[in-house]
């Protein structure tokens, strides 16, 4: 880290890569809820326990037996919009 950075409290850290609509696309029609956490910048566990608690309001959640599932077309919207 530089001394900058230290005397300034700020990390160094890489920024994380944007979810590109093309990324996204490639998804398929659903994803997890480990790849959802990271489209919107959460941890796993947070989307898990919002989910739980029906407080999920970012996108639909589809439950098939035990899997939670995600429309990729809903994180496309949330991400770029109606018109992506």
């Amino acid at each position: 880290m530089s001394e900058e950075a230290v005397q300034s409290g700020r990390s160094e850290e890489k920024p994380k890569a944007a979810w590109t609509l093309e990324a996204l696309e490639a998804l398929g029609p659903v994803t997890d809820v480990s790849t959802t956490a990271s489209v919107v910048d959460v941890s796993e566990w947070t989307v898990y326990e919002r989910i739980r608690r029906g407080e999920w309001q970012l996108t639909r959640v589809l439950r098939i037996g035990r899997k939670i599932k995600i429309p990729t077309q809903d994180l496309i919207r949330l991400l770029y919009g109606e018109g992506a």
